[in-house]
């Protein structure tokens, strides 16, 4: 809520929320529907329930004809560099190596309207890991953080199935980032939240206009 609230106060537009209350063991919407639900005729309808909502707040933004961003928000605790991970469905080694294909990328139509490269797009000054570094927060990829191999563990997440189901990467004109965080901004959410949504509320500003934005969370 912290972070809605923040967006809200920085765009001046309040973005759709939506909010997956089970645990993953019960029910995981970022994956394809027959192993998030395993069969669970209740599973299945939550599911379904929950790409509904996401379905319908794309369908209010699809009908301004502007463009919107998507924000898959979880959490981990398993990654030694506790960072944020920000994933674009780019491959691992992909980002190490530099073979960065737009269309291959969540944010390809933001990717194909912006005046600056690809790469500066996803990881450079301008891209949400860019300004999440200047907020004093470690992220990837971003300038200081290009890709695993610049991390200790080399560990990174590159988006799932809400992320390839809700972005730009097969067309359309609303991009989707996931955004795996760090056990510290969520224990101290109130502190952190604030924070987080402020630089989040800066990039959309920067990169889109004014009511055009989904947000969804899952309980990690």
């Amino acid at each position: 809520m912290e972070i809605r609230d923040k967006i809200a106060e920085v765009t001046g537009e309040t973005p759709h929320m939506v909010v997956n209350q089970l645990h993953r063991s019960k029910m995981d919407p970022n994956r394809e529907r027959d192993e998030a639900t395993q069969g669970d005729f209740k599973a299945e309808y939550t599911f379904d329930t929950y790409h509904g909502f996401i379905e319908k707040a794309h369908n209010l933004v699809k009908k301004t004809g502007q463009p919107g961003i998507h924000f898959d928000i979880h959490g981990y605790s398993s990654h030694p560099d506790l960072w944020f991970e920000l994933g674009y469905l780019i491959d691992n080694d992909d980002l190490d190596d530099g073979r960065l294909k737009r269309s291959e990328s969540s944010i390809n139509a933001l990717a194909g309207r912006v005046d600056v490269s690809f790469e500066e797009i996803l990881r450079g000054d301008s891209s949400l890991g860019g300004m999440f570094q200047k907020a004093g927060y470690k992220a990837i990829p971003s300038p200081r953080y290009p890709g695993p191999d610049s991390g200790v563990g080399k560990k990174y997440y590159r988006g799932g199935y809400t992320t390839r189901r809700w972005g730009s990467k097969d067309g359309g004109n609303i991009d989707a980032i996931q955004m795996e965080l760090p056990p510290e901004p969520r224990k101290n959410n109130m502190e952190h939240g604030p924070k987080i949504g402020q630089v989040m509320g800066e990039f959309i500003n920067e990169h889109y206009p004014p009511q055009r934005m989904c947000s969804t969370q899952c309980r990690p």
